[in-house]
């Protein structure tokens, strides 16, 4: 199945797939920041975050090396949260 057919399934594992693909977009958007604190300049490292991430879609059956749309993972197209599935 292609990563957008499980990912516009509302189960569980799609659920939180679309949650990982969420926490895996804002990682890779600050990976490699600088950031300056108290005069000192660090540089934001999030790769073992972001090879978490998507060893969990992997498991999850998810190719993270294909785009994945960024989607919020728990509203539907009305704003609201769906039904948890059973």
């Amino acid at each position: 199945m292609d990563n957008l057919t499980f990912l516009a399934q509302n189960t569980r594992d799609a659920n939180l797939a679309r949650t990982i693909v969420q926490m895996l977009h804002a990682l890779v958007l600050h990976d490699g920041i600088k950031a300056r604190m108290e005069g000192d300049e660090i540089t934001l490292n999030f790769m073992p975050e972001i090879e978490a991430a998507k060893g969990a879609l992997r498991a999850l059956g998810v190719n993270p090396d294909e785009p994945l749309p960024f989607s919020r993972p728990n509203t539907g197209a009305d704003g609201k949260a769906p039904a948890w599935p059973e």
